[in-house]
């Protein structure tokens, strides 16, 4: 059932996934629609490179969700947030032999886009999503790429942040003159302090997008390569393996302090900040690890992204926009971040799409 698109949300995800400049641990989610009801979206905690045709996605009902945003197109009541997320889980359907998998908490609004979705963490969308002049170059950047875009300001992820992203592409129709009944949607989205969308109705176009894209980003900006990360074994110890984060620890005078007061975007919360003191430490201008081997390879990929982002803003004489107190405080005490780090530090057994 669905197999022909499972396999293709399965390409996608390696596409994005196997590259730690544009997804880092369990950040960064795919979608397809399998039909004009069901959406296939990675599961929450998962890495992009685990989804297969058979595991690591949930099957949501996207025209639900799609009902209930178009229900609730104004108000701001709180129980919006948690009346959706729950309407999402609890519309989940369980394909013969996959498992029951909360789906990303990003459902809603990949419901509003195209056939397939890539969102990805990728450094070089992101230098300018976390930058003051990133909404100007990115407008200019995709269009000499004759790629249509739009720029979303940042809002915590969830139900607000679908419906503000569905108010833009209604924005974007009425000033491209397109009817809204012709389903045009622009192919990339960039979210500030976030991240990067790319949505097409089909697959390997998705991918070729999303690579010439950054590819634009890259040139324009004229940025160093992304670093090889490694981690490295000494003295019994599981350390970071990248030069280019102890050359960052040094020039910087990086502490575990220095993650909270520069915050960019939920998944530095997720994986550094909240882990800073606990899951790694900085000794002696190193990053010293105490978990496992895979929880590790997480963190550092987002250390390293982290630190090229800041300095390859620095070095293209941008401005650095940080994320509110209030947004950094909502990151830190979600429920369903919560529930991300723990899938992602391996405890699958949690992974189903029933309310916790």
């Amino acid at each position: 059932m669905y197999e022909k698109q499972l396999k293709e949300l399965q390409a996608i995800s390696h596409a994005a996934g196997a590259r730690p400049d544009y997804c880092q641990g369990g950040g960064g989610n795919t979608s397809i629609k399998l039909d004009d009801e069901w959406m296939a979206i990675k599961a929450s905690g998962f890495r992009l490179t685990e989804v297969t045709s058979s595991e690591g996605f949930a099957v949501v009902n996207y025209k639900k969700a799609l009902a209930f945003l178009e229900a609730n197109l104004a108000g701001a009541q709180p129980e919006l947030e948690k009346e959706s997320s729950e309407q999402i889980r609890n519309s989940c359907m369980v394909l013969p032999g996959t498992k029951a998998l909360r789906p990303s908490v990003e459902a809603g609004f990949h419901s509003v886009l195209g056939r397939t979705v890539i969102h990805s963490h990728s450094v070089y969308a992101n230098i300018l999503c976390c930058s003051k002049q990133g909404k100007k170059l990115a407008e200019s950047i995709s269009n000499k790429a004759g790629i249509s875009s739009i720029w979303v300001p940042y809002l915590k992820p969830g139900f607000f942040l679908s419906r503000l992203i569905d108010h833009e592409i209604g924005v974007f129709r009425n000033k491209t003159g397109a009817k809204a009944l012709s389903g045009k949607i622009p192919e990339a989205i960039f979210m500030a302090n976030h991240g990067l969308v790319i949505t097409s109705n089909d697959p390997v176009q998705c991918v070729s997008i999303h690579d010439e894209l950054n590819s634009m980003i890259m040139g324009r900006l004229g940025v160093a390569l992304f670093p090889k990360v490694e981690l490295s074994h000494r003295d019994g110890e599981l350390v970071s393996g990248t030069p280019f984060v102890r050359d960052f620890i040094l020039r910087n005078r990086v502490s575990e302090a220095y993650f909270a007061g520069l915050p960019l975007y939920p998944d530095q919360i997720v994986y550094l900040n909240e882990y800073a003191g606990n899951k790694f430490t900085i000794v002696s201008n190193n990053v010293v690890y105490n978990t496992d081997e895979k929880e590790a390879l997480a963190i550092e990929e987002s250390l390293v992204a982290y630190f090229y982002i800041i300095d390859q803003i620095k070095k293209a004489r941008l401005e650095i926009v940080t994320m509110a107190a209030d947004e950094t405080d909502f990151i830190k005490n979600w429920e369903s971040e919560k529930y991300r780090r723990q899938v992602a530090a391996g405890d699958k057994k949690t992974n189903t799409n029933k309310n916790k």
